[in-house]
């Protein structure tokens, strides 16, 4: 079997398939559930809010628009995330 990414970073615009229904089958697969997962998209449509938030994502944020500032939020979204798996695996 595949090794699972420990978090999945998703945009809601992908060329070929809507990230929405990526993430309708990571929510779907009994395998996959426990995936942490980031919706890191250009929309800020209250629709596309409310359906990520309906299909379990785990956070919702909006991408910057300068370059640095967008590497700056995906380093912030690692160290959280890095940081709050070592406190679970230590609270067990």
């Amino acid at each position: 079997s595949a090794e699972l990414p420990d978090l999945v970073i998703l945009d809601i615009n992908l060329p070929k398939l809507d990230g929405k229904q990526v993430l309708k089958f990571i929510r779907s697969e009994a395998h996959l559930q426990h995936l942490p997962v980031v919706i890191f998209s250009s929309s800020i449509n209250d629709a596309d809010v409310k359906e990520a938030n309906e299909l379990n994502a785990n956070l919702y944020l909006q991408k910057p628009a300068e370059l640095q500032h967008y590497f700056d939020a995906v380093h912030a979204i690692q160290q959280f995330w890095t940081s709050h798996t070592k406190q679970n695996i230590n609270a067990q």
